[in-house]
């Protein structure tokens, strides 16, 4: 959406940042077929889960199918998912191996075997393991077993429970084939930094520019003038409450190749989720405060803060999570901060010069940088990720769909006073609410801004 001269660029990752560029090569090489893992007791078993990443395909019987580019993976990163195998017959099994998914972990799990699937006996216990390995093999004493079960106690870094293959022989261990480590590595590589089934427009390429443990759950960011890019992270996601997991990072390109060579946590907050830098100074939105923080020695760590808004959330993130909070700021070149409030809205929002205000639903709230003259700009839209304003003051948001309510991914221009009609408004008094500029139907909008520059490629 854009011609030579802007565009708004939306783009979104699970993990790790992505750089995006004009391509400069050729087409890329095809992947070459990889060998499968050796057949084994378990090939082709009948494998359940306590649950499956199933909106990837990501489900519990690719642990036993062979194919070292599929796995299992659980729904959530919580201690205690597990995979059951249950082999075509009772065997006596002698040795286990299992590939996980990341190359980088220390995973920690138990493995049990049973001849019925009711009494099980603890055959290999790694509860405590510290050592990083992505290919685990077990010498175990499992005679007439029948089922085996996996349980994930966690990993560190804290990565999901997922596993590209589980083997079980009743004889000696037999090698891997070098190519089938090698898809196992590449898939950790791939799928911890979130690059697997990227595709970019043709006239771009894209590479990693930061990647766990270092740079992980990245939810926001904005780069500086000079070069640094400041990335906000919250590592429990958009629904978690624990204290301490979130923080901005500053991260910094040395040697222009595209990658972070240096990588500093500037600042520690909970649920970072909207940043704007300027000459030392970064504005950070984490509901329910906005806060400016400056680093005025220039060592890349902030050593000043200031509360500029208190309140501008619900309790909701204390209860619940950084979920349809508020979500993203822009500066424009008024000068002013404008802010994305999701459809909870806020109860009590307190200025740095003490002006209050308190309203529920969705839209689009400013303030000065300074955390004065707080004001609403406008309202009725459904849990917006971020304001997005051109360098003449046009300012476009996307909504998020209501889950079959009637209102889904509008794509709008905004103007100052105008309502949108969410909640209510669109579904009784439609001709009385500031028309969308269209309507792109069910889905969630993940992020955007406006892209100015003539180098953009012609869509």
């Amino acid at each position: 959406m854009g011609d030579q001269e802007g565009g708004l660029a939306d783009c979104a990752a699970e993990r790790g940042i992505l750089h995006a560029g004009q391509q400069t090569d050729g087409k890329k090489k095809e992947d070459k077929a990889v060998a499968s893992v050796p057949k084994n007791a378990a090939t082709g078993a009948t494998a359940k889960a306590s649950s499956e990443e199933a909106n990837k395909s990501n489900f519990a019987k690719h642990a036993v199918d062979g194919n070292p580019r599929t796995r299992w993976c659980a729904a959530g990163g919580s201690a205690g998912q597990w995979l059951e195998v249950e082999l075509k017959e009772a065997a006596d099994i002698q040795n286990i191996r299992i590939l996980w998914e990341k190359n980088n972990a220390a995973y920690r799990y138990t493995i049990e075997a049973s001849a019925d699937g009711k009494d099980w006996k603890t055959v290999v216990d790694q509860s405590n393991n510290k050592e990083i390995k992505q290919i685990t093999p077990h010498k175990v004493d499992a005679k007439g077993a029948k089922f085996f079960k996996i349980t994930f106690q966690g990993s560190t870094p804290q990565y999901w429970g997922s596993l590209w293959e589980f083997e079980a022989y009743t004889g000696a261990l037999p090698e891997l084939p070098r190519k089938v480590m090698k898809a196992a590595e590449k898939g950790s590589n791939n799928s911890a930094t979130g690059i697997a089934g990227v595709k970019a427009p043709e006239g771009f390429e894209v590479n990693l520019f930061a990647a766990p443990p270092v740079v992980n759950y990245p939810v926001c960011l904005t780069a500086a003038a000079t070069g640094e890019v400041f990335v906000g992270i919250d590592e429990q996601g958009s629904l978690g409450k624990e204290k301490g997991r979130g923080r901005v990072v500053r991260c910094i390109d040395a040697d222009g190749d595209g990658k972070a060579d240096e990588v500093k946590t500037f600042a520690k907050m909970d649920h970072p989720r909207g940043l704007i830098y300027d000459n030392g100074k970064l504005w950070v939105l984490h509901p329910p405060f906005l806060t400016l923080y400056e680093d005025t020695n220039g060592d890349g760590v902030a050593d000043k803060e200031k509360r500029l808004i208190e309140g501008i959330s619900t309790d909701y993130v204390s209860k619940r999570g950084a979920d349809h909070t508020t979500n993203g700021i822009r500066m424009g070149i008024d000068g002013w901060i404008y802010i994305a409030v999701g459809d909870f809205g806020f109860t009590k929002a307190v200025g740095a010069d003490g002006r209050v205000l308190s309203r529920r639903g969705g839209g689009i709230v400013r303030v000065r940088p300074d955390g004065t003259d707080m004001e609403i700009y406008c309202w009725g839209l459904r849990n917006i990720l971020d304001a997005c304003v051109d360098p003449y003051l046009n300012i476009f948001t996307r909504d998020n769909t209501n889950d079959g309510g009637g209102w889904n991914v509008r794509f709008s221009h905004i103007m100052q006073t105008a309502e949108y009609g969410y909640p209510s408004w669109y579904k009784n008094f439609h001709n009385e609410i500031f028309p969308t500029l269209k309507d792109y139907g069910g889905g969630s909008g993940c992020g955007g801004m406006f892209y100015h520059d003539t180098r953009w490629p012609k869509p």
